[in-house]
């Protein structure tokens, strides 16, 4: 059966795709792993998921030696943290 739409191709070689972006990009944090302390001295302690954002963008800030990162949450998706790097 030829595959036609995007929707087709997707559940045909979904986990082939997953696969490779999980080998092309390796987290640089994941869940269950230590946070800094200093998210503890936070007026707010953040959700689990923007602690994982947090670390990962210290991780991926200290790999590229840079200084600013800005991180955001959104109203309407709020456990998907958005990351923006200033090389």
């Amino acid at each position: 059966m030829a595959i036609t739409t995007l929707e087709e191709y997707l559940r045909e070689f979904s986990v082939e795709i997953g696969d490779r972006i999980l080998t092309s990009f390796p987290a640089l944090h994941a869940p269950g792993d230590p946070v800094s302390p200093i998210l503890g001295q936070l007026l707010r302690k953040p959700f689990a998921a923007q602690e994982v954002a947090v670390a990962g963008a210290v991780a991926r800030l200290r790999q590229a030696d840079s200084v600013a990162c800005c991180v955001t949450l959104t109203k309407s998706w709020p456990n998907r943290p958005r990351l923006w790097f200033n090389p």
